[in-house]
């Protein structure tokens, strides 16, 4: 499985990404981001979860996971992020603070 994150705005528009192959993850970590995916029922949220009007310095999160059965592709504003979706954000954004995945 891989995961293709991007989060872009906020108040200095500072974009963080990272690139992640859940296969190269020690186990647990891998683990850990699998069960985070199917806690926030990923593959069945909408492609687009974004406000009526556009919200400035507020943060938007794209994350993409390709597994050998599918590939979606989320976009969250981040007034939008469900307590489901928040675990999986807040742990890629730290996976991608580490500058390790990009």
């Amino acid at each position: 499985m891989h995961i293709e994150f991007v989060r872009s705005g906020g108040f200095a528009g500072i974009r963080l990404s990272a690139r992640i192959d859940l296969e190269k993850l020690p186990p647990d970590e891998s683990a850990l981001l699998e069960r985070r995916i199917n806690e926030a029922n990923f593959f069945d949220l909408p492609e687009q979860i974004k406000p009526a009007a556009p919200m400035p310095d507020r943060f938007e999160y794209q994350v993409t996971v390709s597994s050998s059965q599918q590939t979606h592709t989320v976009t969250v504003s981040e007034s939008l992020v469900t307590d489901s979706l928040r675990p999986l954000l807040e742990h890629l954004t730290d996976l991608a603070r580490t500058g390790k995945y990009r």
